[in-house]
């Protein structure tokens, strides 16, 4: 890594040494970096497996979905995403996976669009949601400008090679006026920092903690200042902000002792305004 990606600096310490890469912070902005990056054949590999869309993060996005704490935090942000812009029109949800977001968008009355990366997944997508589903690496795609109301990116942004580039293509396809939501891991949340000391009470299952929560598929941590600031350089002000927790569960995490450590050390995450996970919503000026 020669410069950081949000603010061009070169100067960066390396925060944990994993099996098989590194994590490196940016001394300037704080952006955590996966070092080395994985190759993008390497992430097709991974992102069309049929291994991958089996973890129990999905466990709950078929055509059958139940209301879960994901899809109530779905809920909850086209609540706001609705105060923000009361008149509906189309939206783009770019990593839509399944479709289960854009199921949700459709129902409240949006005219919905995604963009995949698996074309297993955006099969899904078509076919249990009837959500018309454009298939490939977002930041490659040709995606039309001026084109959509809303724009949301749940758990994709930190999943990228060039995130910066896909942000660029993204704010021109926003309408003036126009929404986008992200939704990312903190790259400050307490238990995220904590990581290293929570595994001497976390059995190794089968990857030890700090591996859970620094994945190898995610090569970017950002904080809400870096989503802030880089919205920013697009004329896109972030006019809303919240934290939400972790999930132990979707994590296998899921023994009485654990769930109350982790609850605890998030409590102090939401004390402190630094919990394992964020939404940034910003709207085009």
């Amino acid at each position: 890594m020669d410069n950081c990606p949000l603010c061009s600096s070169k100067a960066f310490d390396v925060k944990l040494k994993l099996r098989g890469f590194s994590i490196l912070r940016c001394n300037e902005c704080g952006l955590l970096i996966q070092s080395p990056l994985p190759s993008q054949d390497d992430l097709n590999k991974v992102y069309n497996s049929s291994e991958y869309w089996n973890r129990p993060y999905f466990s709950n996005c078929g055509k059958d979905y139940e209301r879960d704490d994901k899809i109530q935090m779905y809920e909850n942000a086209l609540t706001k995403i609705e105060q923000l812009s009361p008149e509906k029109g189309t939206l783009l949800d770019v990593g839509c996976g399944t479709g289960v977001f854009l199921d949700l968008a459709q129902k409240a009355g949006w005219k919905a669009y995604g963009i995949e990366y698996s074309a297993v997944a955006a099969e899904h997508a078509n076919k249990n949601f009837g959500v018309p589903v454009q298939v490939g690496v977002a930041d490659e795609l040709s995606i039309p400008e001026n084109q959509f109301q809303v724009i949301t990116l749940w758990d994709v942004i930190e999943h990228l090679r060039s995130p910066v580039k896909l942000l660029d293509k993204l704010s021109k396809a926003l309408v003036l006026g126009g929404i986008i939501l992200i939704f990312t891991p903190n790259a400050d949340g307490v238990i995220r920092n904590f990581s290293p000391f929570l595994e001497k009470f976390i059995p190794q299952k089968p990857i030890s903690f700090t591996e859970m929560v620094y994945s190898p598929l995610h090569l970017y941590y950002f904080t809400p200042k870096n989503i802030k600031d880089l919205l920013a350089r697009y004329s896109i002000k972030v006019v809303e902000s919240y934290q939400l927790p972790m999930t132990p569960e979707r994590a296998r995490r899921v023994t009485l002792s654990t769930r109350l450590l982790l609850n605890t050390f998030d409590t102090v995450g939401k004390i402190v305004g630094k919990q394992y996970r964020f939404v940034s919503i910003g709207k085009k000026n």
